[in-house]
């Protein structure tokens, strides 16, 4: 449904760049990664050409921090890395840093991430894209049990009708039932 709204208003005002990016977002937490491109690419683009005369904007680094995860699920790794290298250091943020973690964990970085996650747990126990990220990196250090603990308290602590992390539970659930 909202899918439809921001098809819609990146239509009628194609320089509106909050449009793609919603639309971006909407779509990668249907997991549907590959159709998320394309709008991210343009809320990036809009973002860009608007940075001149709008240098207050905060959301710059987050299209480009969803797009990285969209290319690293759609298993374009050279590409997402590429990407995460144009995020300036004024516009990262949490999103671009959860890219950045997943990856180092998809270049065999994993314990790496792993040190860094353990740590902004100290001061973000609560984030669930940072809890996520560090089951990516336990499951890709081979402790598995770990990784579906964790995931599972995870899921245990997100109501099922929450708005942003709806589409993830049913492939949270997914990951806990493969070895």
């Amino acid at each position: 449904k909202q899918e439809k709204w921001y098809r819609l208003a990146a239509k009628t005002d194609p320089q509106m760049p909050q449009a793609f990016l919603n639309l971006g977002i909407a779509l990668a937490l249907q997991r549907q990664f590959k159709e998320a491109i394309d709008p991210l690419r343009d809320a990036d683009r809009v973002y860009r050409a608007d940075k001149e005369h709008n240098p207050q904007e905060k959301h710059y680094g987050r299209a480009l921090g969803w797009l990285t995860i969209c290319l690293l699920e759609t298993g374009n790794l050279e590409q997402a890395d590429k990407t995460l290298l144009t995020v300036s250091k004024e516009d990262r943020n949490g999103i671009v840093l959860e890219a950045a973690l997943r990856v180092a964990i998809a270049q065999g970085f994993a314990q790496q991430a792993f040190s860094r996650i353990q740590s902004l747990r100290v001061t973000r126990p609560e984030d669930v894209p940072m809890q996520y990220v560090r089951i990516l990196a336990l499951r890709s250090l081979g402790q598995t049990q770990e990784a579906k603990d964790g995931l599972q308290r995870l899921i245990d602590q997100i109501p099922p009708d929450h708005m942003v992390y709806r589409f993830q539970l049913n492939h949270w659930k997914q990951l806990m039932s493969e070895p």
